[in-house]
């Protein structure tokens, strides 16, 4: 499986990339413009990727935003996006979903709540 991490944070996306690295290939990336192009190249290259976890609460692109643009690139459908935050407002988890992520998780992330979200989102089997 190859995975997209798209987080401003330095520290949390290091996290990330360091529990998700057990399902598949990882990379990570500063920032959506930066992710869009990674996922954009990937495609091209027809190895796509099959996950992206993207920041809601970044700079330049927020989170939604981003996973509109993925969303719009994704037209066989391949990729699921999975929405990752330290907010507590119920209303950014909200608009996350309205713009059609597979599944919003919490930080702080950790082995268990990253292995719970994937199996929601029909990554990792029951």
């Amino acid at each position: 499986m190859r995975i997209l991490v798209i987080d401003d944070d330095y520290v949390s996306r290091l996290k990330l990339k360091t529990l998700l690295s057990e399902y598949g290939d990882c990379d990570a990336v500063p920032s959506g413009e930066i992710g869009l192009q990674m996922f954009d190249s990937a495609k091209e290259e027809a190895i796509p990727y099959d996950l992206v976890t993207v920041d809601i609460n970044m700079p330049g692109m927020r989170g939604p935003e981003i996973v509109k643009a993925i969303l719009k690139r994704d037209v066989n459908n391949v990729t699921k996006t999975l929405m990752v935050t330290g907010v507590v407002e119920i209303g950014e988890i909200a608009d996350s979903f309205r713009e059609n992520c597979d599944w919003c998780l919490r930080k702080p992330v950790n082995a268990q709540n990253i292995e719970e979200s994937l199996k929601k989102i029909g990554i990792v089997k029951r």
